[in-house]
């Protein structure tokens, strides 16, 4: 398995969006297919577009007047109705990724 990034505290120069960009593309190296992404910045669009995640499968929580979404999914308080409708009539992934992998310690 490789080593993943460390998040570093802060006062340290490296920021959320460069440890979250850094942190996918650990995991796209190793051969992990990222399905689906979250997120609530513009900054968020960003990375998820660098690593070519598809726009229908980035959810991206209101960001405020004027945020440019850039044609990815918006998502809001009420969503979360619509929302398991909306994920189960797309394409499934080919290996979904088990449950217990996001127990971390």
């Amino acid at each position: 398995m490789p080593t993943l990034p460390v998040f570093k505290l802060p006062g340290t120069k490296i920021g959320v969006g460069t440890f979250k960009q850094e942190f996918l593309q650990t995991l796209s190296r190793a051969n992990v297919t990222i399905w689906a992404a979250y997120g609530n910045t513009s900054n968020d669009v960003k990375v998820y577009e660098s690593l070519e995640i598809p726009k229908n499968r980035t959810f991206i929580a209101k960001m405020g007047p004027g945020a440019n979404y850039r044609g990815t999914v918006q998502v809001g308080k009420t969503y979360i109705k619509t929302h398991p409708e909306y994920l189960n009539k797309l394409e499934p992934a080919k290996i979904p990724c088990p449950r217990a992998s996001f127990d971390w310690p």
